[in-house]
């Protein structure tokens, strides 16, 4: 499958107002870690930059996460 940053993005602009704010980023981390274990390109996220913090700062997790899985 293939998913690309503005769909991403259009997908969290429509799920968040749902989502109690400080659970939000919880959420979006889950499912950023999904796509990327779903081989949706970790590069291809970065996109997503910018688009509001908590996507930013679960952007920031994911890629910390993808970064130390390499190390291994």
């Amino acid at each position: 499958m293939q998913i690309d940053a503005k769909t991403v993005a259009e997908l969290w602009e429509t799920i968040k107002d749902y989502v109690n704010a400080n659970k939000r980023e919880e959420l979006i981390t889950a499912i950023l870690q999904l796509l990327v274990d779903n081989d949706v390109e970790i590069e291809d996220l970065e996109e997503l930059k910018d688009v509001d913090d908590d996507l930013d700062s679960a952007l920031e997790e994911v890629f910390d996460d993808f970064d130390n899985d390499d190390d291994f």
